[in-house]
């Protein structure tokens, strides 16, 4: 007879074979719910955030198993509860065979996330940021309270995991060698310089900022908020910077606006200030790859002394190629920007396949 072990990752295998040929509807809410806990999985800045992805695999794998447990319940102890301690190591041997989101041994590893108490709506465990704890809870809910199958949310995850591991592994972006910040300086502006490279020094502040944003004592208990799409204009409403900061209330607290190729305007700086009036921000960065006119300045400077005294908001304007070499004399060593430049490069789907192939021909 077959231990539990070889149980559930034979049933995973099979599931992982039908999740390329199935698509099972699902509501809306819980399509958002698999694609932002799928995100977060294959996030290269937050290697924890896997357990979470491969936690939901293990759950939904459990459920559709035992269709009268509970899955909220995760441990023996709790009243109705289950061990998903010794499911998921066969699940976490499943996913790394298959080069997917997965815990070393096993998601349960970690008493922060994974707390003594059930996953309900009020729990407790230090799952971030915000809308990954709540996608995750809120899949919980509804699988556990029947109003979504289990086999077809793990099917979709499956499908989402895939096609995100395709997108990953298309491409050979190779590590450069060398740290010499003014080198990173030299190779970030030949590899901007070309059409369609607008998103490519978005991402360079963001891997920048989830470096620095665990050790500045001003960024205590905040997170980034993910990127949105750069050519949507539906993912951009609402937004206030191409960078957000959340605080630890969840509400913005910094954003980061960056234009490539654009010299900083008075108009320009004018437009963000009506939109931080709607906000309660700290502080609001315009930043840009090209230099400012001396004949703005005077206009952008009453504009940000305007803003300061009415909102409170403290307005910078700076350069992108200053603010990242500023940036990288606080990191220990700065071949871990450039390694997580590459890997966010690699994994952007919005990043067209020319501009990821001049990669090698200029950083290598």
């Amino acid at each position: 007879m077959a231990s539990q072990y070889d149980v559930y990752k034979d049933l995973l295998r099979e599931f992982l074979l039908r999740c390329e040929q199935e698509s099972p509807a699902l509501p809306k809410a819980t399509l958002e719910q698999l694609e932002c806990i799928v995100n977060y999985g294959f996030g290269i800045l937050h290697p924890q955030r896997r357990m979470i992805c491969a936690a939901s695999v293990t759950l939904l794998l459990y459920k559709f198993k035992n269709p009268e447990q509970d899955i909220r319940k995760h441990q023996k102890k709790m009243e109705g509860g289950f061990n998903a301690r010794s499911v998921d190591t066969a699940v976490a041997s499943v996913l790394r065979e298959e080069d997917l989101p997965a815990p070393t041994e096993t998601a349960w590893i970690s008493r922060e996330s994974f707390r003594k108490e059930p996953f309900h709506m009020d729990y407790k465990g230090g799952i971030t940021p915000p809308d990954l704890k709540k996608s995750f809870l809120c899949l919980l809910r509804d699988v556990s309270e029947g109003e979504v199958k289990a086999e077809s949310c793990l099917l979709h995850l499956l499908r989402l995991a895939r096609e995100k591991q395709r997108q990953s592994t298309e491409l050979n972006l190779l590590q450069p060698n060398f740290n010499s910040i003014e080198e990173i300086i030299e190779r970030l502006k030949k590899y901007w310089d070309t059409s369609g490279a607008s998103k490519l020094p978005v991402i360079a502040l963001y891997v920048l900022y989830a470096s620095i944003i665990s050790e500045m004592k001003k960024y205590k208990g905040c997170h980034l908020k993910p990127l949105a799409s750069h050519t949507s204009p539906d993912a951009r409403a609402g937004a206030l910077g191409d960078i957000e900061i959340l605080g630890q209330d969840g509400q913005l607290f910094e954003a980061i606006e960056v234009k490539h190729e654009t010299p900083i305007t008075a108009s320009m700086v004018r437009d963000c200030a009506k939109k931080i009036q709607r906000h309660k921000i700290s502080t609001y960065y315009i930043l840009s790859t090209q230099t400012t006119s001396p004949s703005e300045m005077q206009g952008i400077a009453d504009i940000v002394m305007h803003t300061r005294k009415t909102n409170g908001c403290r307005v910078t304007i700076n350069g992108v190629y200053e603010t990242i070499k500023y940036h990288l004399r606080l990191l220990d060593d700065p071949k871990e920007f450039i390694g997580g430049y590459r890997e966010m490069i690699k994994k952007d789907s919005e990043i067209s396949d020319v501009i990821k192939r001049r990669w090698n021909n200029i950083f290598v």
